[in-house]
């Protein structure tokens, strides 16, 4: 049995590899390797590598290295984890993780109620279902491949989404976009901004910690669609398939399809196949 890094709670009443149960399952201030919980399960005091939890699953002052969780999932009193997949709805009192997704069935639905609630911070949120921000969240990485809503403004590191979203601005350090016409978003603000059917720049992921690869999406082609934004503010700007009524920016490469009723840029360059109606330089650059 390998002594684990995350090792916290000091000599542990139990150190097993594998705990396997269809029964209500309670484990208490124990290193297990992996547990697969086919029943409601209680887990207190407890550091385990690898937790599938098919029932409801109560987790209390534990460290969970990857956690997957197809029911309804409670984590309080300083849960820590690596990874936190939820199928189902999911409570969190302050817990912290490197990546949290979540996920549904392989057709997008959700298996049974989908609420997230309570608080929780994470390094990546992976978003592969319907879901609505509207609990107390810290991400740095915001990886989108459903719908994704929110009532207030989001401000993250990296904000990368393939499907369309509810969000009235966003402000990031790197973003990609790809179009949708029922995607809302009313303002962006960026240091590096993409907005394009089709993401070529592979290196937008290198700062990312994902339970995926991404990288598969990189030149991969969908269906044209096309979106509309009120603001939009970088220091280094694609557009491709995008209306806005203001564009702020260093250098900004309009492409094909693009109506601008303003754009202030340093330097740019705009296709035939675009339309700028009022164009300015200089003073006008994105801000720091």
């Amino acid at each position: 049995m390998k002594k684990s890094e995350f090792q916290q709670f000091g000599r542990f009443k139990m150190v097993k590899r594998k705990i396997s149960s269809s029964e209500p399952l309670t484990i208490t201030e124990s290193y297990v390797e992996k547990v697969k919980a086919g029943d409601s399960c209680l887990i207190s005091g407890c550091e385990i590598e690898r937790l599938k939890a098919m029932g409801p699953c109560t987790i209390e002052n534990s460290m969970i290295h990857d956690c997957l969780s197809f029911s309804e999932c409670t984590m309080k009193e300083k849960v820590r984890a690596l990874t936190i997949t939820a199928m189902g709805s999911a409570s969190f009192d302050h817990t912290t993780c490197k990546v949290f997704r979540n996920a549904s069935s392989k057709d997008g639905t959700s298996l049974g109620s989908h609420k997230i609630s309570g608080s929780i911070a994470a390094v990546t949120y992976e978003n592969y279902t319907s879901s609505v921000l509207d609990y107390e969240f810290n991400y740095i990485n915001i990886l989108n491949k459903y719908f994704l809503e929110c009532a207030k403004a989001i401000e993250c590191g990296h904000f990368i989404s393939f499907a369309p979203f509810y969000i009235p601005a966003i402000q990031a350090e790197v973003m990609y976009i790809r179009p949708y016409f029922n995607t809302f978003v009313t303002e962006l603000k960026a240091d590096k901004l993409i907005i394009a059917n089709k993401l070529k720049d592979r290196s937008i992921f290198d700062d990312i910690i994902s339970m995926a690869d991404y990288r598969d999406l990189v030149n991969k082609q969908f269906e044209t669609s096309h979106m509309h934004v009120d603001r939009i503010e970088a220091k280094t700007l694609i557009l491709e398939n995008c209306d806005a009524k203001i564009v702020i920016a260093d250098h900004a490469i309009i492409k094909d399809d693009c109506v601008i009723d303003e754009l202030y840029a340093k330097s740019y360059e705009i296709s035939k196949n675009a339309q700028v109606n009022k164009l300015a330089g200089g003073s006008y650059a994105a801000e720091d």
